[in-house]
């Protein structure tokens, strides 16, 4: 008896561990049109253009789903408005403050970055490529001022869900 509760509780310990250290990874790239957002094995989405339509595509857990964002929802049928009852104070909610959203934010790694702008004024540009200069050198990634009419976007985002706690209750 008390095996199987051993059993179960190591199990859940095991899922808890994984969903902590389950990598979140955020992968934008405009050169081959893939928008994706993933969490380990357990969910990822993506946006997908086609000629007419938008598609978000959906894998959790096995079950997939596609969503088309252009085509028009069905009519949802009115219900019937409840009663109103007495409410219950629950409490005030407090939003969490700058510090912490800001340590959340600077927990997301950037593994990759290679960003190539062209505004297509070329004062604008010659103004920007300095800047760009400096600020590639700081980060240590690729960013510039292009001009050749290309505008190029990859960037790959990493976390985890314990780093965000720990840099959530840490600020």
């Amino acid at each position: 008896m008390w095996w199987t509760l051993l059993v179960v509780f190591g199990f859940l310990v095991l899922v808890i561990i994984y969903l902590l250290f389950a990598r979140l990874v955020i992968d934008l790239d405009s050169d081959v049109n893939i928008y994706k957002l993933s969490f380990g094995r357990l969910m990822s989405g993506r946006i997908v253009w086609e000629m007419d339509s938008i598609w978000i595509k959906l894998i959790i857990l096995g079950w997939r789903k596609d969503i088309n964002v252009l085509k028009p929802s069905k009519p949802r049928t009115k219900v019937p408005a409840k009663k109103p009852t007495k409410k219950v104070n629950r409490g005030k909610f407090t939003s969490p403050s700058f510090k912490k959203i800001f340590g959340v934010i600077n927990s997301f790694r950037l593994k990759k970055c290679n960003i190539s702008i062209d505004t297509g004024n070329m004062p604008l540009n010659g103004i920007l490529y300095p800047l760009f200069y400096m600020l590639s050198n700081k980060i240590n990634k690729k960013i510039g001022i292009n001009f050749w009419g290309e505008n190029l976007l990859i960037v790959r985002i990493e976390n985890t869900l314990a780093r965000m706690l720990w840099a959530y209750f840490k600020s």
